[in-house]
């Protein structure tokens, strides 16, 4: 790259031999400073796409932290559970994503803004879950136990269901609660 240099100067008119050396350590402080100046861009560069980067992390995938969604105690089949509320699209889409654990007798409670046939998988869910799917009248249509599979299985409401509870996997089995069994809340919840 140097040798370029000095021919370029050669080709121009400019100083050559001895000369030419001098002029150098000119060059070598240009390349330096436009190394700062490139080192300092690319330092700013990241410090955006680091910020970009934890402020969709704060706003996108930890929407549904412990203690974001409101609570209700409910009960199914006369065994008491606090459930989080998801209640709109967002919520309902994010769920319990994320999480590590999911303390005992707790859920969430997904409310559908009308009674359909709706299917739920274990994209990015970590904790072993079960699903239970209440029609409009709030009786258990039929419940599975989800594994974390990233996805793979769809689990489906047999009939139109109106809300779905998710709880730690086993739950409905060790409180013994079957088919039918009816679900209480203090108030209504409709989704939206």
């Amino acid at each position: 790259m140097e040798i370029q240099r000095l021919f370029l100067f050669r080709s121009h008119g400019r100083p050559t031999g001895r000369q030419a050396c001098s002029a150098l350590p000119h060059f070598s402080r240009r390349k330096k400073q436009s190394a700062a100046n490139l080192s300092l861009a690319l330092r700013a560069r990241l410090i955006l796409l680091a910020a970009a980067v934890a402020l969709f992390l704060l706003t996108s995938c930890d929407r549904n932290l412990p203690g974001t969604l409101p609570e209700m105690n409910v009960q199914i089949g006369g065994v008491d559970l606090v459930v989080e509320v998801a209640d709109d699209l967002d919520s309902r889409t994010a769920g319990l994503k994320g999480r590590d654990e999911l303390a005992e007798n707790r859920g969430m409670l997904f409310a559908f803004p009308e009674a359909q046939k709706v299917g739920f998988y274990m994209k990015d869910t970590v904790i072993p879950l079960d699903v239970g799917f209440f029609d409009e009248q709030g009786f258990l249509i039929e419940y599975f136990s989800m594994t974390p599979d990233d996805g793979k299985e769809i689990y489906t409401s047999p009939e139109p269901a109106l809300y779905a509870i998710e709880t730690n996997k086993g739950w409905y089995r060790n409180n013994n609660i079957r088919k039918y069994a009816q679900l209480s809340m203090p108030q209504p919840v409709r989704g939206k």
